[in-house]
């Protein structure tokens, strides 16, 4: 008899616990750039580090939108992007990253009009 109570039980936890865990950062990926920029300037190399794998893992859409946000020197809005540039130049170490970043700042080139 007991068998019969816990066995439904059991199945709804192996559908809920899958959507429960899958919901758990349903930000965009514009929020995310927006909370890493706003750590930067890292105040050392652990935070820079960490910060590092955090604009990197964004995936191409947040790296597009870091090389989107830079802006000419004096302008302050873009100081964050600016440091996140920098941050991603002088921390990537794998191939892969490399190649990423690398991808990111061709497209970006891009986008940026011929000057006469």
């Amino acid at each position: 008899m007991r068998l019969y109570k816990i066995t439904p039980l059991f199945f709804l936890l192996l559908i809920f616990v899958p959507l429960l865990l899958s919901a758990q950062d349903q930000r965009l990926v514009k929020t995310k750039v927006a909370d890493v920029l706003a750590l930067l300037p890292a105040t050392d190399n652990q935070q820079a580090t960490r910060i590092f794998k955090e604009v990197i893992g964004l995936g191409d859409e947040g790296l597009q939108l870091v090389t989107d946000g830079v802006q000419p020197n004096g302008v302050k809005a873009g100081i964050p992007f600016r440091y996140a540039v920098s941050l991603l130049t002088h921390y990537s170490i794998t191939k892969e990253d490399k190649a990423k970043i690398e991808h990111a700042y061709l497209a970006a080139l891009k986008k940026v009009p011929t000057l006469k």
